[in-house]
């Protein structure tokens, strides 16, 4: 376990340099970034072949999630920029396959904030393939996006509530941009709902009115969408 241990170290110190160098100048050092998420990553693995989901659990799945991290960062590098857009895909598949094994331990009831923590990356994730997807498998993405936020603002009451309410509806207009007809006036209706919900519960005054003006706009949308008789009503609602 030693060793593992010091293979984590090891993977901690690649990922603080790539954080300095963010702060720094992120699109001077971009390559180097990369290249310290990749080596990270590299490390973060040789520690998972020595700690185990049953032997070790906390240590396992914080590594995971560790892991998660640094894949996300090894993506910027120039390397895989230039490659195909599947080998980008592959990478963000791994960085869920990371948190979702991450999750397996620090479960939804025994450690509420990692398991939102995770969640939310995994989100994050998914709408990232999303953006990169050929046009007829991004309205699957989006949605199952705008899933995975929901599922994390199901999860507790938090000040990033609103947020991930607005996330989901974001995602569902995305979602809307690839169908058409009744389906896209549903889901439309669906993100608006999720606009209100980010609008009654947020945090303060100017969060409020950002999650208005969403709202605001959406009604718009929906009233472009409504039949004759309805577009009146939400015209008219999109002004208030």
């Amino acid at each position: 376990l030693e060793w593992a241990d010091l293979m984590v170290s090891r993977g901690n110190i690649y990922s603080a340099w790539a954080f300095t160098l963010m702060l720094d100048d992120f699109m001077r050092n971009i390559r180097e970034i990369a290249t310290n998420g990749n080596l990270a990553a590299n490390s973060y693995q040789l520690a998972l072949t020595v700690y185990s989901e049953t032997s070790t659990p906390h240590e396992w799945a914080k590594t995971q999630s560790l892991l998660s991290d640094a894949l996300k960062t090894s993506i910027l590098s120039e390397d895989i920029k230039n490659h195909e857009t599947s080998e980008k895909i592959r990478i963000y598949e791994k960085v869920i396959t990371a948190r979702r094994l991450a999750q397996k331990i620090h479960t939804q009831n025994l450690h509420p904030e990692e398991w939102l923590d995770l969640q939310i990356g995994i989100a994050d994730t998914i709408r990232a393939i999303a953006v990169l997807s050929e046009i007829e498998k991004k309205s699957d993405f989006y949605n199952e996006a705008a899933s995975a936020y929901l599922l994390a603002a199901s999860s507790i009451k938090s000040e990033r509530t609103p947020s991930l309410y607005h996330a989901a509806a974001y995602n569902i207009l995305l979602q809307t941009l690839t169908l058409t007809g009744e389906e896209r006036f549903k889901r439309t209706e669906d993100a608006l709902h999720l606009l209100v919900k980010a609008r009654d519960n947020a945090f303060n005054e100017n969060e409020k009115a950002i999650y208005q003006f969403a709202t605001a706009k959406t009604l718009y949308e929906l009233a472009k969408l409504a039949e004759q008789s309805q577009k009146t009503i939400f015209y008219a609602k999109s002004r208030k």
